[in-house]
């Protein structure tokens, strides 16, 4: 679950007002499954936590992939003037 592992902390809070604890699908008994997580994940708005997690990550990894390729022009223009 990829929400899970990277923004764990957006889904706790998200799922935490809907009166969910996230700890629940890790205890023993019938409690939480990983298929009603996913379900109420999916059910997020774009104004969820997870959602503007998720919105920043992107932002930041596209800012860093941006920053790497004109690092790798300037580098092959420097050796090739």
């Amino acid at each position: 679950m990829t929400a899970l592992g990277l923004f764990h902390e957006a889904l706790e809070a998200d799922l935490a007002v809907m009166g969910v604890d996230l700890l629940d699908l890790y205890r023993d008994g019938p409690g939480l499954t990983a298929r009603k997580v996913l379900a109420l994940t999916r059910a997020l708005g774009p104004d969820s936590a997870l959602a503007t997690a998720e919105r920043e990550h992107k932002s930041v990894a596209k800012d860093a992939h941006d920053e790497a390729k004109a690092r790798e022009f300037f580098k092959r223009r420097e050796a090739n003037p």
